[in-house]
């Protein structure tokens, strides 16, 4: 029986299980399993590979790669994709670049957890951030705390928009934070509105912060 991948939070984390598909639609498909996710193949060879620092009023952040203006329409296109329905492969990759980077920044020191900056304008509870940042977590070898979530009243854009950044706010719900050094994760992160209340929300535990994003 053919199977399809169904993500979901656990205790014991950010998992996926096996969902059974028809045996014949399975077999139709056979020689494309394990195929790259297009959009993700198309980012990875497209994004501009570089390392910078911004920073939104009192905080900064990092980002990874940084849109390639000549195909930046497409860019985005293929994240929001990317970001509707992710492959393990993809996230594990993501990852894998972000904790590079940060065990760069840091020079090597360790940091004692990992947060997801959470859901904005989709809702999601699990969104891209955070299957991220789980990966990121099992790299470095450190608890991963959904700490923040989205506490915003405004019009919803069903996904990821200037104007709803704007009245994005968060609250922690986790207080296992307090007093740590956090490196909290975003996929993409475009004003940095999101990174700096989330910053300001966990400076109210005394917990420190390093603030990376994939897309910057």
């Amino acid at each position: 029986m053919g199977q399809a991948t169904q993500w979901f939070l656990s205790e014991q984390g950010y998992t996926h299980t096996r969902v059974h598909r028809c045996p014949e639609k399975t077999k139709l498909f056979r020689e494309y399993h394990g195929a790259p996710d297009p959009n993700f193949l198309f980012l990875e060879q497209t994004l501009l590979r570089r390392m910078k620092v911004h920073k939104r009023g009192q905080v900064a952040y990092f980002s990874v790669r940084a849109w390639r203006q000549s195909v930046r329409e497409l860019q985005l296109k293929a994240m929001r994709n990317l970001k509707r329905s992710p492959s393990e492969e993809s996230a594990k990759q993501i990852a894998r670049e972000i904790a590079e980077a940060a065990m760069l920044i840091t020079n090597g020191a360790a940091f004692d957890c990992v947060c997801p900056v959470p859901a904005g304008s989709s809702g999601k509870t699990n969104n891209f951030a955070t299957i991220i940042s789980w990966y990121v977590s099992k790299e470095l070898e450190l608890a991963h705390y959904q700490a923040l979530e989205n506490v915003t009243v405004a019009k919803s854009y069903g996904s990821s928009h200037p104007q709803q950044s704007r009245h994005f706010r968060s609250r922690v719900v986790d207080h296992r934070v307090r007093n740590k050094m956090c490196l909290l994760i975003d996929d993409v992160a475009t004003t940095g509105t999101h990174f700096a209340r989330c910053v300001g929300q966990l400076a109210k535990h005394d917990t420190s912060t390093i603030c990376i994003t994939w897309i910057g």
